[in-house]
């Protein structure tokens, strides 16, 4: 069972970062296997390309299906997850870290 990380960037001509995603494969706790997941993500352009190439990478490294999160709040965020074949499944909820 693979249990790795990586990290993809595109740039344009002019050597601006335009994009990048953190990505993981790990252990799925309830199933046997193994999952792939980002650890963050933000393009503004490239994104379907960071997207195949981090999925071909988890796939290579046994990942058996994909988790991508959306704490942006950016309703474009959850569709473009949408085009790129994925469903919403739960949610994530914010607070103020405060003792």
């Amino acid at each position: 069972m693979s249990h790795d990380r990586a990290v993809w960037v595109s740039w344009d001509e002019r050597k601006k970062v335009r994009g990048f995603l953190v990505g993981a494969v790990l252990e799925w706790p309830a199933l046997e296997g193994c999952y792939m997941t980002d650890l963050y993500y933000l393009a503004d352009r490239d994104g379907v390309a960071l997207y195949k190439a981090f999925r071909q990478w988890g796939i290579a490294h046994g990942a058996t299906s994909i988790q991508m999160g959306v704490s942006s709040g950016l309703p474009q965020a959850g569709k473009f997850y949408e085009a790129m074949g994925l469903k919403e499944v739960g949610g994530i909820y914010f607070g103020e870290a405060t003792a």
